[in-house]
């Protein structure tokens, strides 16, 4: 990294942090609680090395929190995904997906849980 290529890395910075920042807004603005759950475990899918062991680095509280929702809604969410065999929750900090397509149709709104 050069003196003269700082601005641009501080850009694309703030840019990336600027979209992130769009994408949570329109997840709480016109998201379903199924689809902001589905779509925050894809999420969580895209760093892992497989979609059969994927860490949940959060409790279910601040999962809550930072999709916006209850604990509760969080909950009553994973179940439904479960009871639709589109994830497995391996421990409470531990999931694989089963479905991929099926989880992305929940979250794009193409599919509803109940």
């Amino acid at each position: 990294c050069t003196a003269a290529g700082a601005p641009r890395i501080f850009l694309g910075s703030l840019i990336a942090s600027l979209h992130r920042a769009r994408e949570r807004m329109i997840m709480l603005g016109r998201m379903s609680a199924a689809q902001r759950v589905a779509a925050f475990l894809l999420r969580r899918a895209e760093g892992a090395d497989s979609a059969d062991d994927i860490a949940l680095p959060m409790s279910r509280q601040d999962i809550a929190d930072h999709l916006g929702l209850t604990i509760e809604t969080v909950c009553r969410s994973l179940t439904e995904l479960k009871k639709k065999s589109l994830i497995e929750m391996r421990s409470a900090r531990r999931f694989s997906i089963i479905d991929e397509r099926a989880l992305g149709e929940v979250a794009r709104g193409v599919s509803k849980l109940a």
